[in-house]
C-alpha cells in the first residue's frame, strides 16, 4: 500500500511540474497519455499480493484537480476537448470549484442552484470574471441577476432562510427629459437592486453581501449584461453553464469599453488585477473579432463561448441581439476604425494582400 501511495505521489508531482510552466494543449495531451498508461497498468494494492486495477476515475480523483489548478480557463477548455472522459471530468472540476466559491455566501449550495434553475437567475459581474480569470483575486460581493417580477421574491425567500437581511432597496429610474446628463446604462436594463447582508455567526464583524439585481425583462436575467461598462465583464454563470460573450479578449485579459457614458472610476480595480482596458477597438492592435462595432451580435452566436456544466441539454435563454457600442454615444455609426479589422475599408491587412 505504501509503495502504491509513493508511486501516486511521484506521478502527481511529475504531472504538476509538467504543467506548471505556461501549460499548453500539447502538454495537457501528454499528461493525458500518462494517465491512460497508468489506467492500463496494474498497481500493487497490498502486501498480500493482491492487484488493484487503477480506474480512470480514481486516477483523476487523485491527480486531475492538481493539474487543472495550475491551468488557465483556456487550457481547461482544451483539456475538455481531448476526450469524452476528460469532458466529464472538467465539468465535475468546475462544479466542485463553484461549490467552493458559493460556500462563501450560502450554506446550502444545492438549494441555491435549484433556486437559480427555478427562477432563471445567473451570477455575473466581478464574481463570474474572477472565476473565469483564475488570477488569484476574489470579488467582495456576489452579484445575482434575476428576471423581473416573481423570481426576485422567490430568491429573497431563499436568501432569508440563509440568514440574509435586507440592507437597502434601490429603484432604478430613467432620468427625466431635462436631466439627460444623469443617464446611466443601468436605467436601460435594470429595474431594482436589492442589497442583502449576512453577519458571520462566529465573528459578527465579518459579513457577506449579495446584490440581487432585477432585470428589465420578465423572461431573461441576461439583459443587464449587454449594458455592462466593458466587454471583459460580459460573462455569466447559470445553474448549468458558463458563458463568455467575448472569450478571445477576456481570456487574454483585455477589455473594450462598451456602452458606458458615465464616470470611469471602475477601471482602476481591473487594471490592478492585470487587465488591459481600451476605449475603442481601434486601440487594440489586434483584429476586432467579435467586438467589431459593425457586427450585430447575438447571445447564441458563434462568437459566444458556452461551457456546459452538465451532461445533457442546457437551458438556453432567449437570444438577445446587441452591438459593441464604444465609449461614447457620439461614436460614428456604421464605421470600424480599427486598422487591422477586415471590415474596415482601409484595413492594413487588406493592403498587404
Amino acid at each position: 500500500m505504501a509503495h502504491s501511495g509513493e508511486a501516486n505521489m511521484r506521478l502527481r508531482e511529475e504531472l504538476t511540474r509538467l504543467l506548471q510552466s505556461n501549460p499548453s494543449s500539447e502538454k495537457l495531451e501528454r499528461a493525458w497519455r500518462v494517465l491512460q498508461a497508468v489506467n492500463e497498468s496494474n498497481i500493487p494494492f497490498n502486501s498480500y499480493g493482491g492487484l488493484y486495477q487503477a480506474t480512470a476515475s480514481l486516477v483523476f480523483g487523485n491527480l486531475l484537480d492538481h493539474i487543472l489548478d495550475s491551468c488557465s480557463f483556456r487550457d481547461i477548455i482544451a483539456v475538455s476537448q481531448l476526450s469524452r472522459s476528460l469532458r466529464v471530468q472538467t465539468r465535475q472540476y468546475f462544479n466542485r470549484k463553484l461549490v467552493v466559491l458559493l460556500k462563501r455566501y450560502v450554506t446550502d449550495v444545492g438549494a441555491f442552484f435549484q433556486t437559480m434553475k427555478k427562477t432563471g437567475g445567473i451570477i455575473s459581474g466581478s464574481t463570474a470574471l474572477a472565476f473565469i480569470d483564475r488570477g488569484g483575486w476574489t470579488s467582495q460581493d456576489l452579484d445575482l441577476y434575476v428576471p423581473q417580477g416573481l423570481p426576485r421574491d422567490e430568491f429573497l425567500v431563499h436568501l432569508a432562510k440563509e440568514g440574509y437581511e435586507l440592507e437597502a432597496v434601490v429603484d432604478v429610474k430613467p432620468p427625466t427629459d431635462g436631466e439627460w446628463w444623469k443617464y446611466d446604462q443601468l436605467s436601460e436594463s435594470v429595474t431594482r437592486i436589492t442589497k442583502l447582508r449576512r453577519k458571520s455567526r462566529v465573528d459578527p464583524s465579518i459579513a457577506t453581501s449579495i446584490d440581487l439585481i432585477e432585470a428589465k425583462s420578465q423572461t431573461s436575467a441576461i439583459l443587464p449584461i449587454l449594458y455592462f461598462h466593458a466587454t471583459h465583464v460580459m460573462n455569466w454563470i447559470s445553474h448549468d453553464s458558463i458563458v463568455l460573450l467575448y472569450p478571445t479578449f477576456t481570456l487574454k485579459k483585455v477589455g473594450v469599453e462598451h456602452h458606458y457614458w458615465g464616470q470611469r472610476n471602475w477601471r482602476d480595480k481591473y487594471i490592478r488585477r492585470g487587465f488591459t482596458l481600451k476605449d475603442t477597438t481601434e486601440q487594440l492592435k489586434l483584429k476586432c473579432g467579435s467586438a467589431c462595432p459593425l457586427l450585430h451580435r447575438s447571445t447564441d452566436d458563434a462568437g459566444t463561448l458556452t461551457f456546459a456544466l452538465i451532461d445533457g441539454p442546457i437551458t438556453t435563454p432567449e437570444p438577445i441581439k446587441w452591438q459593441t457600442r464604444g465609449v461614447t454615444p457620439h461614436q460614428e455609426k456604421g464605421v470600424c476604425k480599427n486598422p487591422r479589422c477586415p471590415r474596415n475599408p482601409s484595413c492594413e491587412l487588406r493592403r498587404l494582400v
